[in-house]
């Protein structure tokens, strides 16, 4: 069994203070009055290994303060800016501040198995769930439940195939910076599924061919 307790910060950067502009979906201007963004990690997990099994697993909980967010404002007393004037489109003054409080919960998971001298298995398994807790909703740009699962199978260092299978799940736990985001699509991030099929074999002492497939 494994457990520790960590604390940490991050410093304002020269974006955070500066920034001045159009970004995203909002027009940003300077704040000058930021202090760092704290952290209190706690994690535990259990590690086994044998002569053919090794596995892993780890449960954290991180509690953030003062996060540096985005907050409407105004400037030069306006409250938005004129950004296409064919369109007649506005975007509103935002400015960053420290204002949240927010806690990721997750755990992390991975086996390997040696099935044969030859033969292997590897899988990993992620999950992270967000929640600003000032706001009562989703943390922002909380990845999805992924993970990753191949068989590996490799002969006198010369010859190896790999058959492996990654994956995402469907992201719909949205904040409402996420759902302004442009970049985010309506209702979420989708599920995918992706396949690899990898071989590598040795033609001579100095050179190696790795054909593929997706």
């Amino acid at each position: 069994m494994i457990g520790a307790i960590n604390n940490g910060f991050r410093t304002p950067n020269i974006n955070d203070v500066s920034s001045f502009g159009i970004a995203d979906f909002r027009y940003e201007v300077p704040s000058t009055k930021l202090r760092p963004e704290k952290s209190l990690t706690y994690e535990i997990g259990l590690k086994q290994q044998s002569d053919f099994i090794s596995s892993s697993i780890f449960l954290f909980r991180t509690d953030l303060f003062d996060l540096i967010t985005n907050t409407k404002t105004s400037f030069k007393g306006q409250d938005s800016v004129l950004i296409n004037e064919t369109g007649g489109e506005y975007v509103h003054y935002y400015r960053k501040e420290n204002l949240n409080k927010a806690r990721i919960l997750g755990f992390e998971t991975q086996t390997e198995i040696q099935f044969t001298q030859s033969l292997s298995f590897l899988g990993r398994l992620f999950y992270t769930f967000g929640e600003d807790i000032s706001k009562n909703e989703p943390l922002r740009r909380i990845p999805p439940l992924n993970g990753v699962a191949a068989f590996k199978w490799q002969k006198m260092h010369k010859v190896s195939a790999t058959l492996e299978y990654i994956f995402a799940a469907q992201q719909d736990r949205l904040s409402n910076g996420d759902i302004d985001d442009d970049r985010i699509a309506d209702g979420g991030t989708p599920a995918w599924n992706l396949f690899n099929l990898n071989l590598s074999f040795q033609l001579k002492k100095m050179g190696k061919s790795r054909p593929g497939a997706k």
